[in-house]
């Protein structure tokens, strides 16, 4: 599976996504998730320039039982699971999701079940997906999905579930992830966001798959309903130098009297993002571009140099990121008006209580 190895996967929904610039490079990959994922590669591959990943998004659908640990009715029919990542093979992808169901928290028998059924398909290019809710984080859980992962025989795909941002929800989620990544060695993240996506990848991740929208960067449970932060449904655009998401609407209204951070991305030419926010069409493509290009552009700075010289990089650009919140609440007027994510600020206390630790990678 060396197609995958050490490359971040730009995640666009199967439903209407478009081949995107700038994607190219040994660093870089797409995911195309979504049922229809297969027919949406087959209208792009001529202007794919990077190994791309078919995710049938299978774990979004239902609850993995001992029973019914897969599920590819919607991909095969009764023809089996060994049909459809051949057929992704032949027409092109790099590699192609298991169709595996998601994992409620404790459900050991339903876990073991996945990673079974995923070990026994009898087709290459076949990435093993084990979706599962983030509470297999914690420190009562993470050493019996260690062993689960381990004993699955290909290369794993893990996706966390939950609402919101997953890793926000545990303290421990970041250092239980860094374990997995350094215990088991063939597990990459997916649909995760920037932050994560990068952490994964200098504490030893195989790769990651970065969310091109908020559905896309986290997987919510297939029995609740998703719940929202308050963005009047507009995109979430990445700020570089404060490493996190923020609602257009959000930004408008704190940068209204003082003016935005400028971002110099090819989408936004000089303007700060909320530009966006006037377009009557296209609003969403345009931040899916920009977040692409605003990630892009913050790997190429970061990978240079050693597997240790990159995590401290990241370690010391996560640091001055939360320093830049209270900066940019000072700035704007209002004490708390930005304020880190819970993962950003776990991630800064890692860098600062235990410097060696969080800068050096998995060998």
């Amino acid at each position: 599976m060396e197609a995958v190895r050490g490359r971040f996967f730009d995640l666009r929904s199967a439903h209407g996504a478009k081949a995107p610039s700038g994607l190219e490079g040994a660093s870089f990959g797409l995911g195309l998730v979504g049922a229809k994922a297969s027919a949406r590669f087959i209208a792009l591959r001529d202007h794919i320039k990077v190994p791309c990943i078919l995710d049938s998004a299978a774990s979004a659908r239902s609850i993995a039982t001992s029973a019914t640990p897969l599920d590819y009715s919607e991909l095969t029919g009764m023809l089996g699971p060994e049909i459809y990542h051949r057929d992704a093979l032949s027409l092109g992808a790099a590699a192609s999701l298991s169709a595996s169901c998601y994992i409620e928290a404790h459900d050991t028998a339903a876990l073991e079940a996945v990673a079974e059924s995923s070990s026994r398909i009898d087709s290459g290019g076949v990435i093993a997906s084990v979706a599962l809710d983030v509470k297999w984080l914690r420190n009562d859980a993470v050493d019996e999905l260690i062993e689960v992962l381990r004993g699955i025989s290909r290369p794993v795909a893990l996706t966390l579930g939950g609402q919101f941002n997953p890793t926000d929800a545990h303290t421990t989620s970041i250092p239980n992830l860094r374990r997995i990544y350094r215990e088991c060695g063939h597990v990459g993240l997916w649909r995760v966001d920037v932050l994560v996506g990068f952490d994964a990848m200098v504490h030893g991740a195989l790769f990651a798959g970065i969310g091109n929208s908020g559905t896309l960067r986290h997987l919510v449970p297939p029995d609740e309903k998703p719940r929202f932060g308050g963005g009047g449904g507009r995109p979430a655009v990445y700020i570089p130098k404060l490493m996190q998401y923020f609602s257009l609407d959000t930004l408008t209204d704190r940068w209204t009297q003082v003016g935005g951070l400028i971002c110099d991305c090819p989408v936004c030419e000089g303007r700060a993002p909320t530009w966006m926010a006037e377009l009557s069409e296209g609003m969403r493509a345009a931040a899916a571009d920009h977040n692409l290009w605003c990630w892009l552009r913050l790997w190429e700075e970061l990978d240079e140099g050693s597997s240790a010289e990159r995590a401290s990089r990241l370690a010391d650009r996560i640091v001055a990121a939360v320093e830049a919140h209270t900066e940019e609440s000072e700035r704007v007027g209002a004490l708390g008006a930005f304020k880190p994510s819970p993962t950003l600020a776990t991630m800064a206390k890692l860098a600062a209580l235990t410097p060696e630790a969080a800068r050096t990678p998995a060998p």
